[in-house]
């Protein structure tokens, strides 16, 4: 009996060591400081740089926007999953090139 017991204490930790083993997503909050087209990365003014996504539009991401990334720690690496501007909305993978053609330019008489 004994024996059973522990058999089924081990089975039940066995099982939930996976989900202990889980990548944890953490969320940073901060300003755009640059982003390496080439490397895929963005770094904030705290220094801290985050690879992005595969397939991500850097230009979609600008210097001086506030930003709240989601991301994982692997190694040494932040691997963001989520970028949002601060405002909540999520950043856009492409923009449009197309600019309207609005007037600035009044008549003086």
């Amino acid at each position: 009996m004994r024996h059973l017991i522990i058999a089924t204490a081990l089975a039940v930790g066995l099982g939930f060591a996976p989900v202990a083993l889980a990548a944890t997503t953490h969320v940073a909050n901060g300003t755009v400081k640059s982003v390496d087209m080439a490397g895929n990365t963005v770094t904030l003014k705290n220094g801290k740089v985050y690879k992005l996504p595969k397939g991500f539009k850097t230009a979609a991401l600008k210097a001086g926007e506030h930003v709240k990334i989601s991301y994982q720690i692997n190694g040494r690496a932040l691997d963001a999953s989520k970028i949002a501007l601060a405002s909540n909305r999520p950043v856009k993978p492409e923009r449009s090139a197309k600019t309207p053609m609005t007037s600035t330019s009044a008549t003086v008489q």
